[in-house]
């Protein structure tokens, strides 16, 4: 080994050892069930339940309300803003929590009722708006945006508590398994979420709501808390000596900033490498999660037009639903793929492939992205944007899987804080949102510059997630290094 290998990794020990978990006793936790981590993953999976409803609705719902492409680009900045702030302040005041609740059992909770309260919010915008203001569009628009905010914070500090807790409650030799176990639960929740909102749900339930968005926010509310009960009632946590919180100085409101840059900067180098592969694979991944349904209910507009030798007025409900369709063939794709793809890099999977590492795999599914992006190109049926979109359901379910279980392995085998380095590598996940908000709404300028206000005929969604393919791939290069770093260390 040659001296720049010895400094390097001896800045790598000292890097670890100011990360290391402030607990006093190391990790011990024992071998657990299949159960017991399902349950432990549940309240994820009802998080991407709600989520499903955001993805696929909020976007043609605001553009209904009136809200023109640009501005609507600029308030999804809401999800990236939230995922910066939230998950590593709330993982790191979570690592020091010494409440009798818990470590992350009180932000869980606190974090559902904000996500409730944010989905009735947008649901009932217009029945809440009606009371004081009749027909009131600007107020309508600024309430539905605030509940828009209020759940993005809120979802992001269940995400936080909850990934925390997992890292917490399963041993580093079942990281990989519990990971997977969120991958699958989350493609549940997205089918289930997608298939909601593909079914007509006011001719169904029509006591409960008058729209489709309407009853969805309820129903994603009532599966949210189901899970959360579940998650944070039949899982206990590791054993927190309530009474070390005298030991613990007392610390200023400034120091879990001052912790979360510090970690910034010291991540161990398996840790950094995986963020930087995800600030380039989630410029990438955003576009598409948000305007996807936008995209194929457009496509649908324009080939109805076409086929009827005219320009009607759009029904964004029907093209909502097709879009939402499309989505739930996704889920589908991501929900099987996260069952069987698991299978092949498992040490005793089934049909492992040797030589098939997590981190290789992960590289291939990005390169099946890129390419589904770059489609749009040729795309301009509903039926090819539906088998597009149901492809990237592949590489989704290894986007909900590799990088977690590649992170949470390092820091539960070196004893880490699990709370802040987790938050940091969602930072890795959220700054690349906002970098790719501005470029959408560069592009929307661009591409609707002459269009009137709510005509479809633009081009701003394809070469949208045209960018996002470009990004892909510098995120494949990285992965490809990350791959060639992870061997080296390992030897």
């Amino acid at each position: 080994m040659n001296i720049n290998s010895r400094n390097n990794l001896s800045n790598q020990d000292e890097s670890i050892s100011l990360l290391k978990s402030s607990k006093v006793h190391v990790r011990d936790v024992q071998h657990r069930s299949f159960w017991y981590l399902f349950l432990l993953s549940l309240a994820l999976g009802g998080v991407q339940f709600a989520w499903a409803t955001e993805l696929a609705y909020v976007s043609p719902y605001l553009l209904s309300l009136g809200l023109p492409k640009p501005v609507m680009s600029l308030v999804w900045i809401a999800g990236p803003l939230s995922g910066i702030i939230m998950q590593p302040l709330i993982g790191q005041l979570s690592d020091k929590s010494r409440l009798k609740w818990g470590k992350r059992r009180p932000f869980i909770i606190g974090g559902c009722c904000g996500t409730v309260l944010g989905l009735l919010l947008m649901g009932r915008t217009k029945d809440i708006v009606g009371i004081f203001r009749h027909d009131d569009r600007n107020a309508t628009i600024i309430l539905a945006v605030f509940g828009l905010y209020l759940m993005d914070f809120s979802v992001n500090a269940i995400m936080a508590s909850s990934r925390a807790l997992i890292v917490d409650a399963a041993p580093h030799t079942q990281q990989d398994i519990a990971n997977s176990m969120v991958s699958r639960l989350v493609g549940v929740g997205n089918v289930l979420g997608y298939l909601s909102g593909y079914i007509d749900l006011p001719r169904l339930f029509p006591r409960i709501g008058k729209s489709q968005f309407e009853i969805l926010c309820l129903l994603s509310s009532i599966v949210l808390i189901i899970c959360v009960t579940f998650t944070c009632f039949r899982v206990k946590e590791v054993n927190v000596d309530a009474n070390s919180s005298s030991n613990i100085p007392k610390r200023s409101i400034v120091d879990p900033i001052k912790q979360i840059i510090y970690t910034i900067f010291h991540l161990p180098r398996p840790i950094r490498d995986v963020c930087v592969t995800q600030f380039f694979s989630w410029i990438g991944w955003f576009p598409f999660l948000i305007y996807c349904t936008a995209w194929i209910g457009q496509i649908y507009v324009l080939e109805h037009a076409s086929q009827n030798g005219h320009a009607s007025d759009p029904d964004w409900d029907k093209a909502t639903r097709t879009g939402s369709f499309a989505l739930l063939l996704y889920a589908l794709v991501a929900l099987l793929s996260s069952i069987v793809l698991p299978t092949f890099v498992a040490p005793d999977g089934i049909i492992a492939i040797k030589g098939l590492t997590l981190s290789r795999l992960w590289t291939l599914t990005m390169g099946i992205f890129a390419v589904c992006m770059f489609s749009t190109f040729f795309i301009t049926t509903v039926s090819g944007a539906t088998i597009m979109v149901s492809f990237c359901g592949i590489p989704w379910a290894l986007t909900l899987w590799a990088p977690f279980a590649l992170i949470s392995k390092q820091v539960a085998w070196k004893n880490l804080d699990a709370g802040v380095v987790l938050g940091v590598h969602n930072i890795f996940i959220s700054m690349p949102q906002v970098i790719s908000t501005l470029i959408s709404s560069l592009i929307f300028r661009i591409c609707t510059k002459g269009v009137k206000e709510g005509g479809v005929h633009d081009e701003s969604f394809d070469w949208i997630l045209r960018s996002g393919g470009l990004a892909t791939c510098v995120a494949i290069i990285l992965a490809i290094r990350l791959d060639k770093s992870k061997a080296n260390d390992e030897v």
